[in-house]
């Protein structure tokens, strides 16, 4: 027997309560802020142009994603297999869900939301002490433009 519907969803599981009801924000606050800066790990979740989605794992040290503004983080992209898949998936559909992820925590941080691909300086520059990431390469292709 499968589930079909939330209404039988609903029957079994029944609502969020409490604080897990009102957590939904819609920017970022200074704890949702501090929570992604002591983060060394998140995921990044996406789906392309024909609906199939995409998980991968994004690692650093704790601040190697790094926070603009109240509805603004940059993450850095680090050394992989190439596959290009959510970069691809940002370029065709632009929605991303993170989990942020803080070892020996027992709560976790999700940031939805829409995403651009930036090689501008300002952005580049937030990561000049981080040599795993695309920066530099980045920042080449930048001056041959």
């Amino acid at each position: 027997m499968y589930i079909r519907s939330e209404k039988e969803l609903r029957s079994i599981f029944g609502f969020a309560k409490n604080r897990a009801k009102d957590k939904l924000l819609t920017k970022l606050e200074k704890h949702s802020m501090a929570f992604i800066q002591l983060s060394p790990f998140f995921t990044l979740a996406s789906y392309n142009s024909e609906g199939k989605s995409d998980c991968s794992p994004r690692g650093g040290k704790p601040g190697f994603v790094k926070i603009i503004n109240e509805g603004c983080i940059v993450i850095p992209e680090s050394k992989g297999n190439n596959r290009l898949d959510s970069l691809v998936n940002v370029l065709e559909t632009k929605d991303i869900g993170c989990l942020f992820l803080i070892p020996g925590v027992d709560e976790t941080l999700r940031v939805n939301g829409t995403a651009s691909i930036s090689i501008a300086a300002e952005h580049l520059a937030l990561f000049d002490e981080e040599p795993e990431t695309h920066a530099n390469m980045l920042k080449r292709y930048n001056k041959d433009l």
